[in-house]
């Protein structure tokens, strides 16, 4: 009976200290939980739109251009010339306002266009929707527009960079609505991405660590970026005065950040190949000094898409906003045959 006594002891304390570490370790669970929420809260608060103005009905009383609400918000536009006349649609690139058009529309419309030119969704002084800024979301906003516009049958597409890109994607989805497109150095061909990209488009927190970054050092980053775009400085401190304009609204850095991670700008080849099979009338203007989207980039365009008229103009980046003479004269001179 003694014996049996002693035996328990042991039992009993073995099963405390299993109690205890049970005890002890869901303590640890707790805290690690708790402060992995703590970190999570953190590092979203950090990400959240850190711009200090709000784009409201109040601001767009005090802001250029014309307002339309779409479907997904409220867009800036303009529309200039002839109201019979074929209808011109500028596209903007991935961080640049309507702005970047201003030396386009003016000889467009004298020659009898119809000028449509209107800021992206999370770009200018269009609204920035919390929401996936991908194609279906610009394809939609350019569908809208047209539509609320009673703008009816094909137009033309003018768009740059990653905007001659949406120019691509829309003419794929909305085939009979496009009559012919005009590529200033497109994205879209297949390219190695930069590891900042590659960042943003990892699954699940991608998009949070970019909006850290950018929220931290976009401005500082993209302008660098923007001082490449041409060589000559007063036109460079033109662009950058237009950029600086659309940046104190809030979402500015995360519609770029989601518009970087969820646009196929270095991996739509096949859609260029697409649009060669049906055809579709293009000119393609490069800048022959362009170091964002390099000439040996066009060489591929001009591969890919062999039926294109290419035309490179002495310029960087942008050739319509640097060299209008020359690069106006090519457009009018390609709109004019279709």
């Amino acid at each position: 009976m003694g014996s049996g006594g002693c035996a328990r002891q042991p039992t009993l304390r073995a099963a405390r200290s299993s109690r205890f570490d049970t005890r002890a370790s869901r303590r640890r669970l707790r805290w690690a939980a708790a402060a992995l929420v703590l970190l999570l809260l953190i590092v979203n608060w950090l990400a959240t739109d850190r711009e200090p103005l709000a784009l409201d009905d109040r601001a767009r009383r005090h802001l250029p251009g014309r307002f339309i609400a779409l479907s997904d918000g409220y867009t800036n536009y303009q529309v200039v010339g002839a109201e019979t006349g074929p209808v011109v649609l500028l596209i903007p690139g991935i961080s640049v306002p309507r702005g970047i058009f201003d030396r386009t529309i003016a000889p467009l419309a004298e020659a009898g266009y119809r000028v449509v030119s209107f800021d992206l969704y999370g770009r200018g002084f269009s609204d920035r929707p919390t929401i996936r800024y991908d194609a279906a979301l610009f394809n939609r906003q350019i569908d809208d527009l047209l539509g609320a516009l009673r703008i009816e049958g094909a137009v033309h597409l003018i768009g740059l960079a990653s905007g001659g890109l949406q120019a691509m994607l829309y003419a794929e989805w909305r085939p009979s609505r496009v009559k012919s497109l005009l590529l200033i150095a497109p994205d879209g061909v297949d390219a190695p991405v930069s590891g900042f990209v590659r960042m943003v488009r990892l699954p699940l927190v991608g998009e949070l660590a970019g909006r850290l970054v950018m929220n931290a050092t976009g401005k500082r980053r993209w302008e660098a970026r923007l001082q490449q775009y041409a060589a000559d400085p007063r036109l460079v401190d033109k662009v950058i005065e237009q950029f600086r304009g659309q940046i104190e609204y809030k979402g500015f850095w995360r519609a770029l950040t989601s518009s970087i991670a969820n646009l196929p700008i270095s991996e739509s080849s096949a859609l260029f190949r697409r649009l060669e099979r049906r055809r579709v009338p293009t000119l393609v203007l490069w800048g022959a000094s362009d170091v964002i989207i390099p000439t040996r980039l066009a060489q591929e365009v001009r591969r890919l898409m062999p039926s294109a008229r290419y035309i490179e103009i002495p310029a960087g980046h942008l050739p319509h906003y640097e060299r209008p003479d020359l690069t106006n004269a090519a457009m009018l001179q390609f709109l004019g045959q279709k």
